[in-house]
């Protein structure tokens, strides 16, 4: 399921806590520093209501990021297609990418 948060505020609650019923992962994924962010406010929510799933919150580590090419930035920053699909392998269903 693809779903566009378009807005951090109001969070909205309710689709999380339905989105939980079906789902095991839920994965947030921004251009944005990851502390303080989308991701953790999701991650937090969930452990607050005690939601049996798991976040991945895929964003830019809190850390001074070079100005330059917006794709070879987010695949350094581990934040392009490639580079979430082998993270999302790896760390939550435990496999790797025979090309990796």
């Amino acid at each position: 399921t693809v779903v566009n948060m378009r807005f951090a505020k109001p969070f909205d609650t309710g689709l999380i806590d339905a989105l939980a019923e079906d789902h095991s992962l839920f994965v947030t994924l921004e251009e944005n520093v990851r502390s303080g962010g989308f991701g953790e406010h999701v991650a937090a929510y969930c452990q607050w209501k005690r939601l049996p799933l798991r976040v991945a919150a895929v964003a830019i580590p809190d850390t001074y990021v070079e100005h330059g090419n917006v794709s070879l930035l987010r695949e350094m920053l581990g934040i392009d297609s490639d580079s979430v699909i082998r993270r999302l392998e790896r760390e939550y269903l435990g496999k790797e990418r025979l090309d990796s």
